[in-house]
This record gives C-alpha cells, sequence and structure tokens, in this order.
C-alpha cells in the first residue's frame, strides 16, 4: 500500500513538472549540456563522498569501532550501490549499519553512529541554507521565504547543539531521552568527535554545493554560489522525504519551483535535476565496480583463505 501510495506521489508530481515543460526545449537544454563541467561534477562530489566516510570514520571511532578511513571509504562506496535498490537513504544505512555492526563494539552502538552521521548532514545543510538565506543570496528571494529558510534553518541547528541539555529535562522513560542521553550521548559530549565530524560535515556540504554549482554553469544557469547552496539544502531534502519513489517527482518539483525564484526556466530546472540524479546514479555504480573487484573490508582476506 504504501509503494502504491509513492507511486502516486511521484506520478502526480511529475505531472505537474510536465505542466510546465516544453520537452523539445528541455531536451535542447540536456544535448547542450558541457561534458567537461559535468565529469568535474562527478568527480566532486566523490570527493564529497569520501570526505562524508571520513566523517563516519570519526564518528566510530568515538563509539569504539577500529575503522579505518581506507575501509569506511570503502563500505560507503559500497552502500551507495546497495541504495539503488531501497528508496531514500534506507539502503545505504543499513548497508553500512550492517558491516559496523559485525565488528565489536557490536550492532546497537554500530547504529546509534549511523543515526548520529545522518543527523549531522542534515543539520548542515539546515545551517548552510540559513546562511545563505541570511546573507542575502543572488538573486535575491522573496522576504518570506529567506526569513523561513533563516528562522528554520538557525532553530533546527539551535535545537541539535541544545539536544542533550533539552533531553535531560524529560522524564527518564522518555525515549527521546534516552535516544539522546544512551545511544547518541557519547558523540555529543566529545569535543574531539564532535568537532571533527562537524568539519568533516561542513567540507562535505561545501564540495556538494560546489557540484551543483558544476551542474548548474554545465547548463547555463547562471546563478550565484549563495542561492546555489540555498536550492541544494532545499531538493536533497525534499528528494530524501520517504513519500514518492527514489525521490522521483520530490525532487523534480522542488528544482522547478525553487529556480523559479531566480527566474530559470523549467526546462533549464528539470535538466539539471535530471543531471543532479545522473551523478548519483554514477557515484553509486562506481561503488558497484568497488564492490565487484574488492568487495567489503574483510572478505578479500576470507576468500584468499579458503
Amino acid at each position: 500500500m504504501r509503494t502504491l501510495l509513492r507511486i502516486a506521489v511521484s506520478g502526480a508530481l511529475l505531472a505537474l513538472v510536465a505542466e510546465r515543460l516544453d520537452l523539445s526545449a528541455a531536451l535542447a537544454a540536456l544535448r547542450n549540456v558541457s561534458s567537461v563541467l559535468f565529469a568535474r561534477a562527478v568527480v566532486v562530489y566523490l570527493l564529497a563522498q569520501v570526505v562524508a566516510a571520513g566523517r563516519w570514520t570519526i564518528l566510530a571511532r568515538g563509539a569504539g569501532f577500529h575503522l579505518s578511513l581506507m575501509q569506511a571509504v570503502r563500505v560507503n562506496m559500497i552502500a551507495l550501490f546497495f541504495g539503488l535498490a531501497v528508496p531514500t537513504t534506507a539502503g545505504t544505512d543499513a548497508t553500512r549499519a550492517y558491516y559496523l555492526g559485525g565488528t565489536p563494539p557490536g550492532r546497537v552502538p554500530a547504529i546509534s553512529c549511523i543515526i548520529f552521521d545522518r543527523l549531522m548532514a542534515f543539520v548542515t545543510l539546515a545551517l548552510a541554507c540559513a546562511l545563505a538565506a541570511a546573507a542575502g543570496v543572488r538573486p535575491g528571494l522573496p522576504p518570506i521565504v529567506s526569513r523561513t529558510a533563516s528562522v528554520a534553518g538557525f532553530t533546527l541547528v539551535l535545537g541539535w547543539m541544545s539536544a542533550p541539555l533539552v533531553a535531560g529535562l524529560l522524564p527518564e522513560e522518555s525515549r527521546v531521552r534516552r535516544l539522546v542521553h544512551d545511544d547518541l550521548g557519547a558523540f555529543f559530549h566529545d569535543p574531539a568527535v564532535l568537532g571533527g565530524a562537524a568539519l568533516a560535515s561542513l567540507a562535505v556540504v561545501a564540495l556538494q554545493i560546489v557540484s551543483q554549482k558544476l551542474l548548474a554553469d554545465a547548463v547555463g544557469i547562471g546563478t550565484g554560489l549563495g542561492f546555489v547552496a540555498f536550492y541544494h539544502a532545499v531538493v536533497v531534502v525534499a528528494g530524501s522525504l520517504p513519500v514518492s519513489i527514489a525521490g522521483f517527482g520530490m525532487r523534480e518539483a522542488a528544482y522547478v519551483y525553487v529556480m523559479a525564484l531566480a527566474h530559470v526556466a523549467a526546462e533549464q530546472a528539470t535538466a539539471l535535476s535530471l543531471l543532479w540524479f545522473a551523478v548519483g546514479i554514477l557515484t553509486s555504480l562506481c561503488g558497484g565496480l568497488v564492490f565487484v573487484l574488492v568487495g567489503l573490508p574483510g572478505e578479500t582476506a576470507a576468500r584468499g583463505s579458503r
């Protein structure tokens, strides 16, 4: 039933986007894409995945796991490949939790590590969006959009920073309190782990924004980096919501309606959304290549011992 609802949502949103499209103009926008800039965008996005693996390494070590950066990169890339089969980020996170949970100190800390990693990525996106909106992006956003993005983003960051304090005020049997204090407390209370992971997270988002900017330039959309930071956060969150099939419809609608604020044609916005999707697919397929050639860390040694 849920799958049927997601298909319906994707179909309805794609139909709304299609109503605003001139198909021939959209195809022309795709044909005129700069292959050089697209290739650079893929490379930058791949680099972002390496840094994201570094963030996960910092958190895993803080939880007591012995995870090297190279192991984290391999697992992260392979997890992206398996994530192709499952909508949103569930497949990716499940693969990472499965691998890490198979080593000491076990599955519960591994899941906590994945949760904290995902939450930190989301909060960093919100911070980038809020800073871009507050700084006054070019082209300018409508005042209501700018204020809403700034207030929502900074409120989320403040809530994240004060989570341990607020959770401590809740009843001891509260699930939120147990999650923050028992499951995620080790990360919140270790300044080295929290600071290192935060810096890595900022670098990941910065690289993703650069990748988005390269794609915008490839399509011929001349927007400033601040506006790219703003719409990147919006489209990533929209595409991650578990209400459509693999983000289809939500992602395209977000691109079309947000890019309209910069007076970008729906055809160019749709081309940009398809290019961003293609970057993700190519990166995930690179993960598949890693899986075929070397497998998960530990598997190579196991094969050699047979």
